[in-house]
């Protein structure tokens, strides 16, 4: 009789035990995922399963995730590798967790006897590394051994519990250690300890006004004292039980106390009592049997309610699956058609590309025999050029030889010094045709190498008005030079030589009897250099030609010396190139003036400051100069103020 009621009391405690705590509960959630670095570092990955093989971090969110989504055939296979890597690798904060979450699934399908060894191998790491969660693995095994009767390893599970249970912060883990040792007390006859623990479990439960957990209390305190013999108080036990239970409504806990109660009754000699006691248990029991039928009977009116559900659901999504094909057979044909029309307009764009490319060959080509075209005109211009200006140089040089044999033969010496002029005039223009050709051969061929410098202009022009003093004394020809002696320009030493002899060689060509003239007109930026003359100056109708060698257009000189026009268009290359510029400016019969403009460097006299400004040979611009340049900004040579000769 003692061995039946004894049975019952023990199935109530492991009752409040396994409500307590949640007797191998599954593991806090929440710790999983302060531990999982997947969830803790990336808010979005939260709750989300990771595809794809991943590191071991990966694969223990996936686990934790599966198992708290109760999909634990998917999250054992997962767990079972984890602990594989963590063992290999040596990490043990990872094989803690997972043997854990490994232990839960084993309980939760009654497999306690194989979570025994897991959940010792974690103990024994948490202890190691000082993890949380070691009082739940020590609930959990002391549990498990209850429930197996082994309660000598059960008191050994509690054994670190006990030592310092004031040190539990959870006052629901505290009952239920307490609880449970209790019983494992009880069972092991130490009636003290037992009811020691019952009183500390009972005072908790009235802190909390836990109706169910008092009531349970009560009886397995009855219980206690019924194993003693002490049928009076433990009959009080169960009674105060009866009453919280039956004021609480709760019929599980009044079945059971009814029970008991006929059992100490009967014990007591009580028979009429007990058999009242036991008439209430039996139509108590029938009850709660009647309303355990209908809950299953329910149960399965809800289970032929979702298979129905679950059979139009079969139907609905064969449906759609046949909608889908379809659906994928639609847009495989628009797919194809949207391939073929893009390989159609691909194939459209590589033959107007290619047509493109063509065309654009055929310009170049068009543009490059064009160009080639002007370079062979040019230089068979070039060669006549060169042919004849040699021609009549070599034949002056000819004639002279000749006449200075006779003059020796003859022994005329006054003859043979103006001989032996002539023949240095000659050979003076034949070295400045052969410069101006080197000039214009290295312009074309990019060979022209520039050295800007800071030149003294007077020095300059000084070097270059040397070599035209006796040709100036043969036609005579009076020179001014009214360069200031302190101006400077930034330029090339040897560019500007080549301009100043071909715009001073020119302006002695073009001159008989009478005055060129050198000034230079400081400014900020430029300084502009002016040789003027009062020559016989340019037709009208040459100056917008005046740079083009080409033409035709250029008469010879006073004293029958050739010209080409090739000097001027080297001097505006040149001018050019040195950041500067050339203007003309030239009226029939009253001579030109030639505009030489380049960067200033250095001093300059103040308030002189040249300003575009240019003078005719009657000392303005009149109206014929002014049409002049207007005239000449529109040709080519559209970036020059004005043009002449």
């Amino acid at each position: 009789m003692k061995f039946t009621l004894l049975y019952c009391i023990v199935f109530l405690s492991a009752f409040s035990a396994g409500r307590g705590n949640g007797a191998a509960v599954p593991y806090s959630e929440q710790t999983y995922r302060q531990f999982c670095t997947v969830c803790h570092g990336q808010e979005p990955y939260r709750d989300k399963i990771l595809t794809g093989k991943g590191s071991p971090q990966v694969c223990f969110h996936n686990s934790h995730v599966l198992l708290g989504r109760q999909r634990y055939k998917e999250a054992l296979p997962l767990i079972l590798h984890n602990i594989r890597e963590a063992a290999r690798n040596r990490q043990d904060t990872l094989l803690y967790f997972s043997y854990l979450m490994q232990a839960s699934i084993y309980h939760r399908n009654q497999l306690d006897a194989e979570a025994i060894p897991v959940l010792q191998a974690a103990r024994a790491i948490g202890e190691a590394r000082k993890l949380p969660m070691l009082t739940r693995i020590c609930c959990d095994l002391g549990s498990i051994f209850i429930q197996q009767k082994e309660y000598e390893k059960a008191l050994a599970a509690y054994q670190p519990l006990e030592k310092d249970l004031s040190s539990l912060q959870d006052r629901g883990l505290e009952k239920t250690v307490c609880n449970n040792l209790a019983i494992i007390y009880l069972y092991l006859e130490n009636y003290r300890q037992s009811e020691a623990y019952h009183l500390r479990s009972l005072a908790i439960e009235k802190a909390e006004k836990d109706t169910a957990g008092i009531a349970t209390s009560y009886l397995n305190l009855g219980d206690l004292y019924f194993e003693q013999y002490n049928d009076r108080k433990a009959i009080q036990y169960i009674q105060a039980g009866l009453q919280l239970a039956t004021a609480a409504d709760l019929p599980l806990i009044r079945q059971n106390a009814f029970y008991n109660l006929s059992l100490a009754e009967e014990s007591q000699r009580n028979y009429k009592k007990a058999l009242d006691y036991h008439k209430q248990y039996v139509a108590l029991r029938e009850d709660n049997w009647n309303r355990d039928k209908v809950w299953e009977l329910a149960q399965q009116e809800k289970k032929y309610a979702v298979s129905l559900k679950q059979k139009e659901i079969a139907s609905l999504q064969q449906q759609t699956a046949l909608q889908a094909a379809e659906l994928r057979g639609k847009r495989l044909q628009r797919n194809v058609f949207l391939i073929t029309a893009i390989g159609l307009l691909l194939v459209a764009g590589i033959v107007l590309y290619a047509y493109r490319q063509n065309r654009a060959a055929g310009i170049i080509i068009a543009s490059q025999k064009k160009r080639l075209e002007e370079l062979m005109q040019t230089k068979d211009q070039f060669f006549s050029i060169v042919a004849h200006d040699l021609r009549s140089p070599v034949y002056t040089m000819q004639l002279l030889h000749t006449g200075i044999s006779e003059c020796v033969i003859t022994g005329t010496h006054d003859r043979l010094a103006d001989q032996v002029g002539e023949m240095g005039y000659t050979l003076q223009g034949f070295r400045l045709l052969l410069d101006n050709l080197l000039q214009w051969v290295w312009v074309h061929t990019d060979r022209l190498h520039f050295n800007s410098e800071r030149l003294h202009l007077l020095s300059v022009v000084n070097i270059v008005l040397y070599d035209f003093t006796t040709v100036m004394q043969r036609k005579d020809i009076s020179c001014s030079c009214l360069v200031p002696a302190d101006l400077f320009i930034e330029a090339d030493m040897e560019s500007v030589k080549i301009i100043l002899r071909n715009i001073i060689s020119n302006a002695i060509k073009h001159t008989q009897q009478g005055t060129v003239t050198i000034e230079a007109i400081p400014g900020q930026l430029s300084s502009c250099i002016q040789v003027s003359d009062t020559g016989r100056g340019i037709a009208r109708e040459h100056l917008p030609f005046i740079f083009d060698f080409k033409r035709e257009t250029l008469a010879r000189g006073t004293a029958g010396e050739p010209a080409t026009g090739m000097g001027l268009w080297l001097c505006r290359n040149l001018a050019e190139k040195n950041n500067g510029y050339i203007n003309i400016q030239s009226k029939e019969h009253h001579g030109t003036i030639v505009s030489i403009h380049l960067p200033t460097s250095g001093p300059y006299h103040a308030g002189n400051e040249y300003s575009d400004r240019g003078r005719s040979p009657e000392g303005s611009a009149d109206t014929k100069t002014a049409v002049v340049k207007k005239r000449v900004q529109g040709n080519r040579h559209r970036r020059y103020p004005s043009h002449g000769a």
